[in-house]
């Protein structure tokens, strides 16, 4: 079972909520906060009153106040840039370096990647006659989870956040990650820039998911161990794949050596199994 987690707060977040509700009938179960907790094939639906970011052990939370059971947590969430970027963006959460957005510093939560890379796959299908640029996004902010987890949101400012057909489109590739198809290889995603054009590309190109993904931009801030828990807090993660072009060549050597003596082998577009 996953728990979808929407925020009152967050408009993005209830347009999706909104949609999801009307999309199927859903079984009241309980309720969170006074809010009703609903239920429909392998999803619960809840919504939490603080933004998504901000809300620390929420799955501790919700398993001591009420009797469901839930192995993934999906926010539906806004996602908001200086560049006004048209997006529709997912990515697993956590920091590699100083926790400036919610999280512990230097701490990943578990990511999702069957899940995460099927609900990026469907996003091109779904919203295919929409103006939106549809992507991965690096790992970043919290809130800081015991249990495996992932953000799809909707991108980049107020009217997009209201945005019906966007809203539609991420509602229907919510209640359609539970049946995802499995991937062959899982991989944690190293080097290129935050909305990780490459590692979408390897995605569309070849068998494989995506776990957490390290951007060029948190390698300079992270240590070896934290650049380590991105492989531990990959669930199945067998292969790395580095943006060689977008990394330097001393630091493109350390990375590979520091993960070939943890025991993970690294890989090139060749080495991997293109998808039918």
């Amino acid at each position: 079972m996953y728990l979808v987690v929407t925020s009152t707060p967050d408009l993005a977040s209830m347009n999706i909520r909104e949609k999801l509700l009307s999309m199927v009938d859903w079984e009241e179960r309980d309720s969170f906060k006074g809010l009703p907790v609903y239920e429909h094939g392998e999803l619960f639906l809840l919504a939490n009153d603080e933004f998504h970011i901000y809300a620390e052990e929420l799955d501790r939370e919700i398993k001591k106040k009420i009797d469901i059971d839930f192995d993934g947590i999906i926010f539906a969430s806004r996602h908001k840039a200086e560049s006004g970027l048209q997006s529709l963006t997912v990515h697993s959460i956590g920091n590699f370096s100083d926790a400036k957005y919610g999280g512990r510093d230097r701490m990943l939560v578990p990511s999702m990647p069957q899940e995460i890379t099927h609900a990026y796959r469907r996003l091109l299908i779904n919203a295919n006659n929409l103006d939106y640029k549809i992507t991965f996004e690096a790992t970043h902010h919290g809130p800081y989870l015991e249990t495996p987890t992932m953000f799809i949101e909707i991108g980049s400012d107020e009217e997009r956040w209201k945005d019906d057909e966007a809203g539609l489109a991420v509602a229907k590739t919510i209640m359609e990650i539970p049946y995802f198809q499995r991937s062959k290889d899982t991989l944690v995603g190293v080097g290129g820039g935050h909305y990780c054009p490459r590692h979408s590309d390897v995605v569309k190109k070849f068998d494989v998911a995506y776990g957490h993904i390290i951007p060029g931009w948190a390698i300079g801030d992270a240590d070896d161990e934290a650049i380590i828990l991105a492989l531990t807090f990959t669930p199945e993660a067998n292969k790395i794949y580095l943006h060689r072009k977008a990394l330097k060549g001393a630091k493109r050597r350390h990375l590979e050596s520091l993960f070939t003596e943890k025991g993970f082998k690294v890989v090139r577009a060749e080495n991997l199994t293109p998808r039918q």
